[in-house]
């Protein structure tokens, strides 16, 4: 599976990471190409990769899709690049080319804390999407809303869910007497509906 093993804070001590772009569409076939002989000498690919729900209704399903299309990332011990290596990555069926540099034909590092970064940002998206599971919001769901803001402007505390995404977010459709108010909350301001009340 085409997925980050690493920990997020890892070790890069004695390392570097660059940047290669793959041929349009072809990412992750390079990255697998890539990781047929890329187990040498600390060497690793990394293709950052999210999971998202597509399509609607009976057809709404989730999949893998990469954060960078188009773009992944490689690791090798600092002084290990050479021309020989430089070229056979670049023969490497899927890729298209290194990233260089604009005064040069050097490709150009990635300083650690970017990789970092952005590791961290694909975790936390991850954690806040299994909060998500975990709480059970659903589209088509009746909650309680408990901001207090929003109760004070409308005077309605039930609303419907429409979608949930994994930035904490939901959409929701107040349940107003004849009209249906739309708007986006977070899943802290939400409630389940005790038996009671739904």
């Amino acid at each position: 599976m085409d997925t980050d093993r690493g920990s997020v804070m890892e070790a890069e001590s004695g390392f570097v990471w660059y940047v290669i772009e793959a041929h349009c569409m072809k990412d992750a076939l390079a990255a697998r190409k890539l990781r047929a002989w890329c187990r040498v000498d600390g060497m690793r690919v990394w293709r950052p990769i999210e999971r998202v729900r597509v399509g609607r209704g009976a057809t709404r399903r989730t999949i893998l899709r990469s954060r960078m299309p188009g773009y992944l990332m490689l690791r090798v011990r600092r002084g290990m690049l050479d021309a020989a290596l430089w070229q056979q990555v670049k023969a490497t069926d899927g890729v298209n080319r290194w990233l260089v540099t604009q005064v040069g034909d050097e490709p150009r590092a990635i300083p650690d804390r970017i990789i970092r970064s952005l590791r961290l940002a694909i975790v936390m998206k991850r954690r806040v999407g299994r909060r998500l599971a975990l709480e059970g919001f659903s589209p088509g769901e009746r909650v309680t809303v408990v901001n207090q803001l929003i109760l004070d402007t409308y005077g309605e505390a039930i609303a419907r869910i429409v979608s949930v995404d994994n930035r904490a977010r939901v959409r929701i459709l107040l349940e107003r007497t004849g009209v249906a108010v739309p708007m986006t909350i977070k899943t802290a301001d939400l409630r389940k509906l005790t038996a009671q009340a739904a």
